[in-house]
């Protein structure tokens, strides 16, 4: 139980930055059209609040750990380290949909299922290693599988994360988030037209 609520956790604070995404600029259209308003940090507001909700999860993980198994990991320090590069998906993940679906608004409708679909098909629920061979390659390309296996590592089994892996990851992420963000800033002089 303890394993499945690290995953959830995990999932949880991508797939609240993901289903926010679609709307982040249609509903601030005031933002958009009567003032001067730097949009590229909306999307700040929404992984800053997405952090908050996770760190909050985690209080409550260490809390039912402390209970339950009468064990806290001093890796347990490392866990925003784990979750930066996820945060940086996160972030090319709302400028780039968020500036799309301003143009495309059915985004919206997809999300909730993207989301859904990325918990499936995740280490959150079932480990890797039990699935066939077949199998791994497509939970593996999931974004989120990396991660959250990294966040077993550091809080709940005790053990260093993979540095090399989360710094390719990030390096990953940031390219990712910057291309994103290149798109939201090229869409952005067509936002008040189409709003």
């Amino acid at each position: 139980a303890m394993l499945l609520f690290l995953g959830l956790l995990t999932h949880g604070f991508f797939a609240e930055c993901l289903t926010r995404a679609p709307t982040l600029i249609s509903g601030n259209v005031n933002l958009v059209k009567k003032i001067v308003f730097p949009l590229e940090v909306l999307p700040w507001t929404v992984v800053l609040s997405a952090l908050f909700h996770a760190t909050t999860n985690m209080v409550v993980f260490v809390v039912l750990n402390l209970l339950l198994r009468g064990e806290i990991h001093w890796t347990l320090v490392f866990w925003p380290f784990v979750l930066i590069p996820l945060a940086f998906v996160a972030l090319g993940t709302i400028w780039l949909l968020s500036s799309l679906s301003v143009f495309l608004r059915d985004i919206a409708q997809i999300t909730g299922v993207l989301a859904t679909a990325m918990l499936f098909l995740s280490s959150a629920i079932i480990p890797v290693e039990t699935l066939p061979e077949s199998y791994q390659a497509v939970f593996r390309l999931n974004p989120l599988t990396f991660i959250i296996d990294q966040v077993r590592e550091v809080a709940f089994w005790g053990r260093m994360p993979d540095w090399a892996g989360l710094g390719f990851y990030l390096l990953g992420a940031m390219v990712f988030a910057y291309l994103a963000f290149a798109v939201f800033q090229k869409t952005r002089r067509g936002f008040a037209d189409v709003l």
